[in-house]
């Protein structure tokens, strides 16, 4: 963190000509990519059809592989003519450099082994040719002007973004007790600048340590707002959070006592409601592995003492012990297979609850058949002495 204060400290401060001149550096660069962006057909044809509706929407990822394709292809044909065909570099460069689409190359110098080779890379390069409607030299120089505008473009965003990174330290010193490290909020205040940078209109007249203090520290409070915290609360409710602590301290200092939720909320110029929601966000989470009591090894945790719902209570779980070991009773009075079948339609026992298409397949019969031993089942058990010991277990 030393070295990066160190080396940051290192850039000065820019004087309102000097990121005037930067200002129309961004300006003729982005300019110089637009326009040679628009001189590929594809994205002229489309801005004039309407398939685009602003020129940043330009593509510049298709210029940019047509070039890295063609670059390919010309080591290819260098390959095949010096390494395999046994040219010189001298006569390559002479008789084939800038000229591997014209239909006259002296292929006749060439070892009969490598012509086809040549010839396929000749067809590939006049297909780029005739698919963009531009030579490959046409495409080199677009290519080139697009490179030399970004580099442009990045040195003189970078000069702006390192002679305010002093202004970024500053801000999120600010911030330092939020709840997130200082080097995070540098890095996010970082983020903050470069936004600004890409933003900033030098036109309006206005100092941009002016301007991109407000990128700088919407992107640190909402850096705060999402990552300070174990649970995370809306940024509009971090907002009321801060309104609220801030009144807190000025009550506090004023009255000599803390203040009641009513003082906060006329003090902050929030509503009392909302200003009880930022009181209740602002508790802090426990975890579960709190030791309660002694703290030493072995200890009881919070978790150990949260009462769990879903468990059964002892006479809850005594009675459905009782009732299914009484069903099994009476079930084991029935025959195998009309017992199976009642077990799978109610789902008693371990079984699964089923239809009676389902019962019927696994039986091997018909569905009728499978509904006929289950009626049957029911008028026997209900005509058993012992199914009165179930009334107990049925709700009224």
């Amino acid at each position: 963190m030393s070295c990066y204060i160190s080396e940051a400290s290192d850039f000065g401060l820019l004087n309102r000509a000097e990121e005037h001149a930067l200002g129309e550096k961004i300006e003729q660069a982005s300019a110089d990519i637009r326009h040679a962006l628009m001189s590929w057909p594809s994205n002229l044809k489309a801005m004039q059809a309407g398939g685009i509706d602003n020129e940043d929407a330009l593509d510049e990822d298709v210029v940019r592989a047509t070039a890295e394709h063609i670059k390919r292809l010309e080591r290819r044909l260098f390959h095949l003519c010096v390494n395999e065909g046994g040219l010189s570099r001298e006569v390559y460069f002479a008789r084939f450099e800038g000229r591997e689409t014209e239909p006259g190359l002296p292929l006749a110098a060439l070892p009969p082994s490598v012509v086809d080779g040549v010839c396929r890379v000749q067809y590939e390069l006049r297909k780029i040719e005739i698919d963009n409607e531009l030579s490959l030299t046409q495409i080199r120089h677009i290519a080139h002007q697009l490179h030399l505008a970004h580099v442009r473009l990045k040195r003189a965003r970078e000069t702006l973004v390192k002679s305010n990174l002093r202004l970024v330290m500053s801000i999120a010193r600010r911030y330092v007790h939020h709840g997130i490290a200082l080097e995070d909020l540098i890095q996010e205040g970082n983020m903050g600048l470069l936004t600004a940078v890409e933003k900033f209109d030098y036109r309006r007249g206005f100092k941009f340590s002016t301007y991109a203090t407000w990128w700088i520290r919407q992107a640190v409070t909402r850096a705060i707002a999402d990552q300070s915290r174990t649970i995370r609360v809306p940024v509009h409710v971090h907002d009321v959070i801060i309104k609220v602590s801030r009144a807190r301290n000025a009550l506090c200092q004023r009255l000599a006592r803390e203040p009641t939720p009513k003082e906060l909320a006329v003090e902050s110029d929030v509503p009392l409601s909302k200003v009880l929601s930022a009181l209740d966000a602002q508790r802090e989470a426990i975890p579960l592995e709190t030791p309660v009591g002694a703290h030493h090894e072995g200890s009881t945790t919070l978790w150990q003492l949260i009462g769990d719902d879903d468990t059964q209570q002892p006479l809850e779980y005594a009675e459905k012990t009782v009732c299914a070991d009484a069903i099994e009773n009476i079930l084991g009075r029935l025959d195998e297979r009309t017992a199976y079948v009642l077990r799978c339609r109610f789902g008693l026992g371990d079984a699964a609850e089923q239809t009676l298409q389902d019962v019927a397949q696994s039986l091997g019969v018909t569905r009728e058949r499978a509904r006929q031993i289950e009626l049957k089942g029911i008028n026997r058990l209900r005509s058993f002495w012992a199914t009165r010991a179930l009334h107990g277990f049925l709700d009224e």
